[in-house]
């Protein structure tokens, strides 16, 4: 996306709430769960006609909205900005809209830019670590 777009990119998606998962892309390492888009014995035809799924994959990675915006960040967008107005009908916990820009970065004075630990990864209280 980061080279077929001039200035922006917008990406309206799923997100995991809790980074159940960890997958590693070198050097980084990223937060999310995976989601069952079909099951494996699923027919092509079925799949064509669930338009809003994944064609061709039958499992993705939902990264939490931390781990989307560090890698929108490693992929060098300058800028990510959530899309909270207007409201997007039928957007609930687990989906947003996120705008990344790329281009010279601007000085931001309300705050500073967010670094890699300034984007912590929430985690579920219901789940026990390994």
């Amino acid at each position: 996306m980061y080279y077929l777009c001039q200035r922006a990119v917008i990406i309206d998606t799923h997100v995991a709430l809790f980074g159940e998962e960890r997958v590693t892309v070198e050097p980084e390492l990223f937060s999310g769960r995976s989601y069952c888009e079909f099951p494996s014995n699923t027919p092509p035809e079925r799949k064509q006609a669930a338009l809003a799924s994944s064609l061709d994959i039958e499992s993705s990675f939902w990264m939490t909205e931390e781990s989307l915006c560090r890698c929108l960040q490693a992929a060098d967008s300058t800028s990510v900005m959530k899309v909270l107005v207007p409201p997007i009908p039928l957007n609930v916990n687990d989906r947003v809209t996120l705008v990344a820009f790329k281009g010279n970065p601007v000085q931001l004075l309300s705050c500073d830019m967010p670094i890699k630990h300034d984007l912590p990864e929430r985690t579920n209280p219901y789940i026990l670590p390994r």
